[in-house]
């Protein structure tokens, strides 16, 4: 029997399966966030939005990279919370793997940008 149709079929599973993780991972992140902030996620959901461009940290490999090597693809998830309740504000959070690169928040003067600190990258 011919099982070639199997490795395309296994591939895509695997990668909704690590899809899912990664919006678990995300969800776990922005929950603690929002208990942190005394805000609440609203739907108590994040969506994911597709991926983007991320430059690489420095470090001592960075000079030997092609431009194309430079960059990563990250994860883009969105999520609204509120303060009390009745207002909605839009949040967007970036990941790599299981590390916060960016959580933003909208608030009424602008985007506020919460940069999460080292202890706080990785959540569980």
């Amino acid at each position: 029997m011919n099982f070639a149709w199997l490795l395309p079929i296994l591939l895509l599973l695997w990668s909704i399966w690590r899809l899912l993780h990664q919006r678990d991972l995300a969800l776990l992140h922005v929950r603690r966030w929002c208990a942190r902030e005394r805000l609440q996620l609203l739907d108590d959901n994040v969506s994911f939005m597709g991926w983007r461009r991320w430059p690489m940290d420095n470090d001592a490999g960075a000079t030997t990279r092609t431009p194309l090597q430079r960059f990563r693809l990250v994860q883009q998830f969105r999520f609204e919370v509120s303060g009390d309740g009745r207002e909605r504000r839009a949040g967007r959070l970036l990941m790599h793997a299981a590390t916060v690169l960016r959580l933003q928040v909208e608030t009424a003067d602008g985007h506020q940008l919460i940069e999460p600190a080292p202890a706080e990258r990785q959540p569980g």
